[in-house]
């Protein structure tokens, strides 16, 4: 059985020469540009995580599933994020969220925002994944860099 994961992710950038920076949730990551490989959904330990650090790493950037107005607030398209911090936790119902691994990431940019559709929520079951989640309401996000995600 895969581990439920509360993913939480910051983000900085400059605009109009000040400095911003965001909280959000995210459901769900894919490394590269996948819109149905969400690998958080099948992770069953930290070395699970690591390999899909690697995967990001390969990829140039990752995919994040969230919310509609985070992915609006922090990710408008074409935006350049200066830096990206994931943190994933063990979601407990009852409290005390653990954290498993904090990763970070400089100098990325927005190149896709697009909503999520019934037909990737459908390619995804095809994978083994299930979305249960509002699409509606959510957003694919993708991220590229040339940098490299480092884990603390």
């Amino acid at each position: 059985m895969a581990t439920r994961l509360r993913i939480e992710l910051r983000a900085g950038w400059r605009a109009s020469g000040d400095s911003s920076s965001r909280n959000a949730l995210v459901y769900c990551i894919a490394p590269g540009e996948s819109q149905i490989d969400w690998q958080t959904e099948k992770v069953r330990a930290v070395a699970d995580l690591k390999k899909l650090l690697e995967a990001i790493n390969s990829a140039g950037g990752l995919t994040l599933l969230m919310e509609t107005h985070y992915a609006s607030m922090l990710f408008p398209n074409h935006r350049d994020v200066d830096l990206v911090s994931i943190q994933f936790k063990e979601w407990n119902p009852s409290g005390g969220d653990g954290v498993l691994l904090t990763s970070s990431c400089k100098d990325l940019k927005v190149s896709k925002v697009m909503p999520l559709t019934a037909h990737l929520v459908e390619l995804a079951k095809g994978k083994g994944i299930t979305l249960d989640i509002d699409a509606d309401k959510s957003q694919v996000v993708t991220l590229r860099t040339k940098q490299k995600f480092s884990t603390s």
